[in-house]
């Protein structure tokens, strides 16, 4: 029998030899501290801080090029003082431009400076915060920033705030009719559990995607049959020390029956089943499609093989495409549509807040999105005669769109009655009488 051999050690406590028993704690090397004591940045925020700092070092370049006397230094936010730094940026503002010579938006500018910072800060530690208000050395700099963005609103420079379009519900209708998302070949259904996942789910078009993880998702039947969305990690919650408190996401769909193949939980379902058995392993969600179905009906449909970032990246737009519906539509339209859908259906903010997982009700807000019939039930409240509600002309408007989308041939259709010898005519809208029948 295997003993373990014990020493004491300087502090009374007991060590047990690694060799005799399996060791209680990871002891890591220095190279592996170094690595985790690096701090971790999003790749969008990476991305954004180079476009940054690329901009600067071409307006600098352009610059210098020009002057003879005042130089930029190549190294102002590693040595330069405060002063320094406000000279250059005040001018900074003012003369960048796009590529096109465009002026950029206020949102830009800012944005801008923001990506400057965080390189200052990546290159020097002590670098100071000149977006900071209070500091009284960059006051200049903000007073520059406030007229010129008054100046920018003033001559009609839009902003370039981007938010997802919606999907409509003539667009969703068109997706499935044209069987781009389905159950009737392996891309549809891949197709077709992307869409819901994003949809109901709330995920966010990139990233949320990607790390998507089958173990992710739980089915549960009491007190009825729904699965359970654990989220990981989020843009909303890293994770890290600011978010360690805070709860994951939580996301419960249900099963619907008036749904019938549309039901979310049938198509997870029937996606599940035709997954091969490493998927699974593996633990990542999205399996690459087989090109044909096999002839085998129950073989899997999906290869063991993740789906790539790219495709997953433009997955929404493709299937714009392939159903010929026209519209600049990203992955992100999806969560937007979700949020949006329920906010039109008076769901409370409480209970969309916790599918989107946002923090704040002003960050949930921006997806509260008016439609073509809230604003046309405006006007006719503004131009009415007589007092209405908002609801009132809301439920007008409502009613004459359902009646323009029932077909001409049932508007017309006379109502069941039973007849007795009688002779009956019938006519086509091509050509006169064409037969009597008794």
């Amino acid at each position: 029998m295997e003993t373990s051999r014990k020493r004491g050690s300087a502090d009374g406590a007991t060590i047990v030899d690694s060799h005799c028993k399996k060791q209680r704690f990871d002891f890591k090397t220095t190279e592996d501290i170094n690595k985790m004591s690096i701090k971790k940045v999003p790749t969008t925020t990476t991305y954004s801080t180079q476009w940054a700092i690329n901009n600067f070092d071409s307006w600098r370049l352009a610059r210098n090029s020009l002057s003879v006397e005042e130089k930029i230094p190549e190294n102002l936010f590693i040595n330069g003082n405060e002063e320094e730094v406000n000279f250059w940026l005040m001018r900074y503002v003012l003369e960048t431009r796009k590529s096109n010579s465009e002026l950029f938006p206020p949102r830009t500018i800012y944005l801008l400076l923001s990506g400057i910072l965080r390189h200052a800060r990546q290159v020097n530690t002590h670098a100071p915060n000149f977006l900071d208000k209070i500091k009284i050395k960059f006051q200049s700099l903000h007073a520059v920033l406030d007229n010129l963005f008054k100046e920018l609103q003033k001559d009609g420079v839009p902003k370039d705030t981007k938010h997802a379009e919606i999907i409509s519900k003539e667009d969703e209708i068109k997706l499935w009719e044209t069987k781009v998302i389905g159950t009737e070949n392996p891309k549809a259904l891949l197709r077709a559990v992307f869409y819901l996942n994003g949809k109901n789910f709330c995920l966010r078009g990139g990233q949320e995607h990607r790390d998507l993880k089958l173990s992710q998702l739980v089915k549960c039947t009491s007190p009825s049959l729904h699965y359970l969305y654990l989220e990981n990690s989020s843009k909303n919650n890293l994770g890290g020390l600011a978010h360690f408190k805070q709860e994951a996401k939580r996301v419960t769909i249900y099963s619907n029956s008036k749904a019938g193949d549309k039901c979310h939980i049938h198509i997870l379902d029937l996606y599940f089943s035709k997954l091969p058995p490493d998927t699974w392993k593996k633990d990542y969600f999205y399996a690459r499609p087989l090109p044909n179905m096999p002839s085998d009906p129950d073989k899997p449909w999906f290869s063991p093989v993740p789906v790539g970032k790219n495709m997953l990246a433009t997955t929404l737009k493709n299937m714009y495409s392939k159903a010929q519906i026209d519209g600049r539509k990203t992955n992100h339209s999806l969560r937007a549509t979700g949020a949006s859908e329920l906010f039109q259906a008076g769901v409370p903010e409480k209970i969309i807040k916790e599918r989107t997982g946002h923090h704040s009700l002003e960050a949930l807000r921006t997806y509260e999105r008016t439609t073509t019939e809230q604003h046309q039930a405006v006007s006719d409240i503004l131009s009415a005669e007589k007092k209405i509600t908002f609801q009132q002309a809301l439920h007008s408007k409502q009613s004459i769109s359902q009646q323009h989308s029932i077909p001409i041939h049932i508007q017309h259709m006379a109502p069941c009655q039973t007849y007795h010898n009688c002779t009956f005519n019938f006519y086509n809208s091509d050509t006169t009488k064409t037969k009597q029948r008794e």
